[in-house]
């Protein structure tokens, strides 16, 4: 699993680009799965849940604006380090968050893991 965002490159921006607006008009009305044909060969398509293509979009959209993108699953543990820098706060910080119980964690040995899942409710609670 890789949480370390990276920064497209100006190629990856306008490739990004042109693959959302693509992949947008492919959605267009389509309620369950998307088929696509891969390297202009019909015989070579995927079909795809719609809701992925729809996470797709918003990750190429995102990568379009220039940002960077990271995929957790909803039920990750994170590394303290890892839920300080989704949170844009120093690692104490966090700690501190964590020592006074506005964050549940859990220890393995003894290094604290975060649900992401709990990180996101902290972050919203304090938004």
């Amino acid at each position: 699993m890789r949480f370390a965002p990276t920064l497209p490159n100006p190629r990856e921006v306008r490739l990004a680009q042109a693959s959302a607006q693509m992949l947008s008009v492919k959605l267009g009305d389509c309620s369950d799965t998307v088929a696509i044909c891969l390297a202009g060969d019909e015989r070579d398509t995927i079909e795809l849940p719609s809701a992925a293509v729809r996470l797709l979009i918003d990750l190429l959209n995102e990568m379009a604006k220039g940002n960077a993108v990271s995929l957790i699953p909803v039920h990750a543990e994170l590394t303290t380090q890892q839920a300080a820098d989704l949170l844009n706060v120093s690692r104490g910080f966090l700690i501190k968050l964590l020592d006074q119980g506005q964050i549940p964690c859990r220890l393995v040995g003894t290094h604290r893991r975060i649900r992401y899942n709990d990180l996101k409710a902290y972050d919203e609670r304090s938004t």
